[in-house]
């Protein structure tokens, strides 16, 4: 009962969308809400009767419910004749199609096969009876096309566990029957693509069937790479009609979809019959094996030159030596002979594939390694002499066609960049597969000194130099076009003058040239052994130097940085291999530290061949200081040739920099390198044959290195820019003083340091406290007039701690103590002498450190010598100087009170006696101070009592004082005090 009551009211939906369709025009966008509520229950009208009341099969009432659903969608779809109508009826007639094959209980693949010709008869109706069908069914028809049959290819391959590999293949074949009769028809792009997918995906599987009945899966990908190349040769040379997309790219697509099957096979095949690759090996792995990757390779090569020969003719050559250079990783040897066979046929054809002269050579670089690999297979000797036969006739070539391409004003193509480019990775490639085919054809025991390996290393050098010399040839013809170039294309007017922009920059070129290079010099010592890889480094330096000369000025930036990394990797690589503390190694490394400065400099000097000359300054001054480093082991107690060498090179370099323009870094560089050339032929000469001790020797070449760069920032010209002078600031040392040439004397001064650092510490004690006193003197000279109080109170609190090391830091409490009480009331006596705010913060940690060394004086004064005490004094004597200058009447009181109780200490001690004189001191200050304060008052009554801490004031305006008389401004620390 339940079930017919929701079969009446699904009829009664129904019903009522169609009959409010028709007849009432209002309630039409509510009919369609109607009539697809009533389709939409159907099946759920199917699910309940066949659980409520169906006796018979499930199939059956399936197909019924679908059969009633499709005339009642197809219904609507006359009478409404709007698109979703059209959906329905599609997801209906698919059911009818299932229901149908599972009532007859035929196997899964019919399924798939009635979608298909249930699809393509919905795809043929659409066709043909477009112009009798209603735009809408039209268009419904054509979107469910497009998605129902990608949908049932999907479903076939994710239940494939339950379909054998045949059927799934034949579901493709019928799915690409379907798609290619629909490219005929529409020439639809999408279409293409489907056919072209599910023609190999038909192959694979039946591909899969084979090799499951044979049990043999090395052939699986065999067929598909076979007949995506024959795609390409059918695209290539048969008149097709017009296709959704360029032959040509359909073709380059093609050809690149095809590698990914051929080269699994390729190893596959290899594996299976036990083949090695060319450089690793000499077994080809038997007849068949090579037959059918002759085969194989011989399709792809062809398939190759039909696909460049439309699109990428100019890029063959490059393309055909670096397929070269990998087959040698990848196939066996007879294979690989036909390989590079196969590439050179596409110079020589009777349609070349490029043009130019170079054709020829390019074929003859191709095949002169192939025979050669026969000959070497023959002989059975190893194969890394045609890889690198190889390689030297692609540069050769290369560089050629350089050569002999004139000099236009035309940019160069971009076949020719990318061979450049194709050249420099081939050059990091194929020494590192060199270097692997040597250690595997020795077994990894290579004989460095043997003439083989020897030969082998200049081979690889040559082919790394010729490349690198191809590749700026190309930067500089690039370079010549793109200044030759004007911004604008159009016709010239009259008076326009073309530059050229500095936008205009071969980035791409200019990335894989230096990215290049630095793998070929990191992979070079992993290369070459046994120091072979400064060959490479020789090579490229060669290489480089080959267009020096008639480099256009952009492409002698790019020279310099490329010699200049050279030498600095040798140097590197140098100082890692080496000793650094080695006499030879820090010699050379100086010897390239300050090439590379000197290149910096002459670039610097010739300016217009130089992008940026703040860099190249910057760079130089790096090196130069470098240099001065990498000198410092040639330092011995015995004059060598090696040092005598080193320091007529941080001589010359010094002199070098003379045509440089006159800056403070330079100059500092310059009395650096001097200083290091001063101490190479010095410390010998006074340390091994005068036998003076290390800290004299060091101490005379720390005044020698003070008065020198002191002496040549005074007479030199000035290297700072002129500024108006202070008079307050003027230093009366004139040239001499701080504010001339301030660089050049701090580096010297700086030098000092370094020289005067043992001294300082050494013994004797007298050594050291001159050593003290000279790095004082050059502070003095070097520091502002109005600052030159603190290098000598520095000195002495120096001179202090120095004097208590050597005396095992006896009383070290009391010494310090003094001596900042000291420092401190100096500093306040000057300031207050030239009219300065004195510190505060100073005068009281020096008055309350004095009052503690009083207390101290107390406690441990009987253990203290006379001389001791007597310091103790002194520095409170001094602190009253800075008190009575201070004008702070209590804190006098104070002072003089600390002293009074010190000097009683010494004298006597604390008895009645000095108890009496101390009071009567301190009822006289107490008197003295009272009667200062009242003739104070008494001579200046107009003035206001003000507290002692009042704010100063601010001086009277221009102008105010009407005498005319020119009144002098008081500090307000110096005001007279006037509390009572």
């Amino acid at each position: 009962m339940q079930g017919v009551l929701l079969c009446a009211l699904t009829l009664l939906v129904y019903v009522a969308g169609l009959v409010s369709y028709r007849w009432i025009p209002k309630l039409r966008l509510a009919s369609y809400s109607f009539t697809a509520t009533g389709l939409a229950l159907i099946p759920l009208c199917g699910l309940a009767v066949y659980h409520l009341m169906w006796p018979l099969s499930g199939a059956l009432l399936w197909l019924l419910v679908s059969l009633i659903g499709t005339a009642a969608v197809l219904g609507a779809l006359a009478l409404m004749k709007a698109r979703v109508m059209i959906y329905l009826a599609v997801a209906f007639i698919v059911s009818d199609v299932l229901a149908v094959s599972k009532t007859m209980q035929v196997g899964l693949i019919w399924y798939f096969v009635s979608l298909l010709l249930l699809a393509t008869a919905l795809a043929l109706i659409q066709r043909f009876a477009s112009a009798q069908l209603p735009v809408q069914l039209t268009r419904g028809i054509n979107d469910s096309a497009r998605v129902f049959v990608p949908v049932t290819m999907f479903a076939s391959m994710m239940i494939g566990t339950r379909l054998h590999f045949w059927e799934t293949a034949l579901i493709f074949v019928l799915g690409t029957l379907y798609t290619v009769t629909f490219v005929a028809l529409d020439r639809s792009f999408y279409f293409y693509v489907q056919a072209r997918v599910y023609s190999l995906l038909a192959t694979l599987y039946f591909t899969l069937w084979l090799c499951e009945y044979l049990n043999n899966y090395v052939y699986v990908l065999l067929p598909t790479a076979i007949l995506s190349l024959i795609s390409c040769f059918i695209l290539g040379l048969v008149n097709l009609p017009a296709l959704p997309w360029a032959p040509s790219k359909d073709l380059m697509a093609t050809w690149c979809l095809a590698q990914p099957p051929v080269i699994f096979s390729v190893a596959a095949i290899m594996v299976d019959a036990h083949a090695e690759p060319a450089l690793f090996g000499s077994s080809s792995g038997g007849v068949g094996a090579t037959l059918v990757l002759s085969l194989l390779v011989t399709l792809n090569v062809a398939a190759l030159g039909v696909a460049v020969r439309s699109r990428l003719k100019t890029h063959t050559p490059a393309l055909a030596f670096i397929v070269g250079i990998l087959g040698f990783l990848a196939l066996p040897t007879i294979p690989l002979v036909v390989l590079l066979l196969g590439l050179a046929a596409l110079h020589v054809m009777p349609k070349p594939l490029s043009h130019g002269a170079q054709l020829p050579g390019v074929a003859g670089g191709l095949a002169l390694p192939a025979l050669l690999l026969l000959l070497v297979q023959i002989a059975d000797s190893h194969s890394y002499w045609a890889l690198l036969f190889l390689g030297l006739s692609g540069a050769f070539c290369y560089l050629y066609s350089e050569l002999a391409t004139p000099r236009t004003a035309e940019t160069p193509s971009n076949a020719r960049l990318f061979s450049a480019i194709i050249l420099l990775a081939s050059g990091v490639i194929t020494p590192v597969l060199l270097s692997i085919g040597v250690d595997a054809a020795y077994r990894y025991r290579v004989i460095s000194g043997s003439i083989e390996y020897s030969a082998l290393s200049v081979g690889i050098a040559s082919y790394l130099g010729l490349s690198i010399a191809g590749a700026l040839l190309t930067l500089d013809r690039t370079y010549r076009a793109l200044d030759a170039r004007p911004i604008h294309q159009k016709a010239p007017v009259s008076g326009q003058i073309y530059t050229h922009s500095p936008l205009q920059t071969p980035y791409l070129l200019l990335t894989a040239l230096y990215v290049s290079v630095s793998l070929i010099l990191i992979t070079a010592p992993a290369v070459l052994m046994s120091h072979r890889d400064y060959l490479v480094y020789a090579a490229l330096l060669l290489g480089t130097l080959a267009i020096f000369w008639k480099a256009s000025p952009r492409t002698f930036s790019h020279l310099g940085i490329l010699i200049r990394l050279y030498l600095l990797w040798a140097a590197v690589q140098l100082t890692i291999t080496s000793s650094l503390f080695s006499l030879h190694t820090a010699l050379i490394i100086t010897f390239l530290t300050a090439l590379l400065s000197a290149c910096s400099l002459l670039l610097i000097r010739f300016h217009q061949l130089s992008r940026s000359a703040g860099t190249e300054l910057i760079t130089g001054l790096v090196f130069g200081w470098i240099a001065l480093l990498a000198a410092l082991p040639l330092i011995r107690t015995d004059i060598r040739v090696a040092a005598l060498l080193g320091a007529l090179l941080l001589t010359g370099l010094a002199l070098l920099w003379q045509i440089a323009s006159r800056r403070p870094a330079v100059s500092a560089l310059q009395v650096a390198l001097a200083a290091g050339a001063l101490t190479l032929l010095g410390y010998p000469l006074l340390a091994g044959s005068l036998r003076l001790s290390d800290a004299l020797s060091l101490l005379l070449l720390g005044m020698l290195s003070l008065a020198g760069s002191k002496t040549w920032a005074a007479l030199s010209a000035s290297t700072q820019p002129a500024h108006v002078s202070n008079p307050n600031q003027e230093d009366y040392l004139g040239r001499w003083g701080y504010a001339y040439n301030v660089t050049t004397a701090r580096t010297g001064l700086a030098l000092t340091h370094v020289y005067l650092l043992h001294p300082v510490w050494a013994e004797p004690l007298a050594l050291s406290c001159l050593a003290i006193l000279i790095l004082t003197a050059g502070w003095w000279v070097q520091v502002a007039p109005q600052k030159r109080l603190y290098p000598p109170l520095v000195g002495i609190n120096l001179l202090m701690f120095r004097i208590l090391v050597e005396n095992e830091m006896r009383e070290a409490f009391l010494y310090f103590s003094q001596a900042l009480v000291f420092s401190f009331s100096l500093l306040l006596v000057f300031s207050i002498i030239r009219r300065q705010k004195p510190s505060l913060i100073l005068y009281s940690i020096a008055l309350g450190i004095q009052a503690f060394g009083t207390l101290y004086l107390t406690v441990a004064g009987w253990s203290l010598p006379w001389s001791d005490r007597l310091i103790i004094v002194l520095v409170t004597l001094v602190l009253l100087v800075a008190t009575v200058l201070l004008k702070r009447k209590i804190l006098v009181i104070l002072v003089v009170a600390m002293l009074s109780y010190q000097i009683l200490y010494i004298v006597g001690g604390l008895n009645i006696f000095s108890l009496f004189i101390l009071g009567f001191a301190l009822i006289g200050l107490v008197i003295w101070r009272l009667l200062a304060r009242d003739e104070t008052i008494q001579t200046q009554p107009h003035l206001p009592r003000r507290p002692c801490d009042s704010q100063p004031t601010a001086p009277p305006a221009t102008g105010s004082n009407p005498s005319g008389t020119q009144q002098t401004s008081i500090p307000a620390w110096q005001k007279p005090d006037h509390t009572p």
